[in-house]
This record gives C-alpha cells, sequence and structure tokens, in this order.
C-alpha cells in the first residue's frame, strides 16, 4: 500500500494489493480541489463515504453534487476533478478496474481550473 500527504489532505493507494482491481481512500479538507485528470483505459467509482462533493466532468461537461453512500462512474478518457464543498474532512472511496502503474501511469493531469472555476452556487 502506498500512502501520501499534503495539504489537502491524506490518500492510501492500492489498500488490497492482491486484488486485480485497485481500491484507493482519500480524506480531503474542506474545500479541497483534487482536478483534473483523466485515465485512457482505467474506469472508475467513485463512493463518497463522509461530506459533500463537488465532481465535475468533461465531455460532456457536468457538474454533479454527491453525498454520503452516493456512487459516480467514471469512464476512460474522461477529464474529472471534485471538491469537498462540506464543513468537515470528506472521505472518497475509489475503486478501479485496473491497477495504476506507477512506472508507467495512464493519465493525463491538466491546472485545477481547466474545466471549472470551483466557486459555490449562491442564490
Amino acid at each position: 500500500m502506498r500512502t501520501f500527504k499534503d495539504t489537502r489532505g491524506r490518500s492510501w493507494f492500492d489498500i488490497v494489493p492482491e486484488m486485480k482491481w485497485q481500491i484507493d481512500s482519500t480524506v480531503s479538507y474542506p474545500g479541497t480541489i483534487r482536478a483534473f485528470h483523466y485515465h485512457d483505459y482505467k474506469t472508475e467509482w467513485m463512493i463518497v463515504v463522509k461530506g459533500q462533493y463537488k465532481f465535475v466532468l468533461s465531455h460532456p461537461l457536468e457538474t454533479i453534487y454527491l453525498s454520503e453512500g452516493e456512487v459516480i462512474k467514471i469512464d476512460p478518457k474522461r477529464w474529472h476533478g471534485y471538491q469537498n464543498i462540506g464543513t468537515e474532512e470528506g472521505i472518497v472511496i475509489e475503486i478501479a478496474d485496473k491497477k495504476h502503474n506507477v512506472d508507467k501511469p495512464d493519465d493525463k493531469r491538466e491546472s485545477y481550473d481547466k474545466y471549472n472555476t470551483w466557486e459555490k452556487e449562491r442564490k
């Protein structure tokens, strides 16, 4: 299992290394943005375990709001990112149908603001 920590939160990657698929878990601090990237071949399912999140996906451009117990499927070659829009730490679990290859990643990265300004809606 690989771990990572920065100013956005903490992550655990490939929690069960014996599995053919991959399971990751990420804790995000309030307001944290994790964007934008896509995968050439990997399909991901993001499950919100705790908190309130805003997901932004491209092609077509979509904004989807998820909270505890809700899931989003992200197909290959679709840019995506998310933000913890709650006031507490949030947790997202990702299940992917392929392992991440650290030596030869299948992902591409873009600036966090490529598809969204990440402002909260005010009504």
